[in-house]
């Protein structure tokens, strides 16, 4: 029963957000005048009157704010809002706590995001960016229609306790973004959902960044389409349930990579549907990667093989 229950809750927390996540903040008497001077922010209407009305891109938080059943949205007019926490964190009982129009940017730092259901809606594609934040969530911790950009130097961490850590279109990590995603019930008798979901756009991860995903769920990763690392970057994916670390596409590699994958005990650690190229990364494995189609291989090594030389024109000269 609790299985069916978890189920019908993402189902409408996922058509709730295809609806506009709710009406958001819905409070007419708010004193905006603190918000728009200074960008402090200190109550839950300060907060709301920032995001609807400030002529200001930054606000400060001096407590922690507890919006309870009403939602902050930041559309398309405001384009980009940043939110220095000051370790405080903003709290709500909403469909979204956040919910944001497709092309904006959200940037977080040094604050948490916590939700009753999903912490940030995306209504399309966007980005989010900052340093030491933290985004909670029940159900998902960030739910967008569209792709997710973390952005370049940023460091997010995501944890979800039933539902999925990111559910998306797809994923991309900007070079030297670090994001960690925590996906763990607390009930042995639920089966969760993965802690990533990517439907239809690759996972991408670019130079020198960092993805770091747990679960005691389902799959830890689920990539329908390819999952593209960039030189230098690094994938660390943990399996303590019984299904697979990440389950892919397809596999595309750019200079020297590091995965560590470890699957559960009826999986692997990389399940891949295609794989047709002969494929040399840093790390380990297990157990072993297995692949669907195609006759290519997935090496897990430590130290990577020479790379072929291409002939001199000298050498071709001499029929080298």
């Amino acid at each position: 029963m609790k299985k069916y229950i978890m189920t019908a809750v993402l189902v409408l927390s996922v058509l709730i957000l295809a609806t506009g996540c709710g009406n958001g903040i819905h409070n007419q008497n708010i004193d905006i005048s603190d918000p728009e001077s200074s960008g402090l922010v200190a109550t839950a209407n300060d907060l709301a009157a920032f995001f609807n009305t400030s002529s200001s891109d930054t606000a400060t938080l001096v407590a922690d704010i507890n919006l309870e059943t009403d939602m902050l949205l930041l559309t398309e007019e405001r384009s980009k809002i940043v939110i220095n926490g000051n370790g405080h964190t903003i709290y709500g009982d909403a469909e979204c706590v956040i919910r944001m129009d497709a092309g904006c940017t959200l940037i977080l730092n040094d604050v948490t995001v916590s939700g009753g259901t999903d912490a940030i809606g995306m209504l399309g594609s966007g980005n989010i960016g900052g340093k030491n934040a933290s985004i909670h969530a029940v159900a998902t911790g960030i739910n967008a229609i569209g792709s997710v950009c973390i952005e370049r130097n940023s460091k997010i961490e995501v944890n979800t306790t039933v539902g999925y850590g990111i559910y998306a279109a797809g994923l991309e990590l900007d070079e030297y973004a670090e994001l960690t995603v925590k996906n763990e019930s607390l009930s042995e008798e639920i089966t969760g959902p993965n802690a990533i979901t990517a439907l239809s756009a690759p996972i991408i991860m670019g130079e020198n960044s960092r993805l770091t995903a747990s679960s005691n769920e389902y799959n830890v990763i689920k990539c329908k389409n390819s999952f593209i690392m960039h030189d230098s970057s690094y994938l660390s994916v943990i399996n303590t349930g019984e299904y697979h670390g990440a389950e892919i596409g397809a596999l595309e590699i750019s200079g020297a990579v590091t995965i560590q994958a470890y699957g559960g005990e009826k999986g692997v650690g990389i399940f891949l549907v295609d794989l047709y190229d002969e494929i040399y990364v840093l790390g380990e494995c297990s157990p072993a990667p297995r692949h669907e189609n195609g006759r290519g291989s997935l090496n897990f090594v430590d130290q990577l093989p020479e790379p072929m030389l291409e002939p001199s024109p000298a050498d071709i000269e001499n029929g080298e």
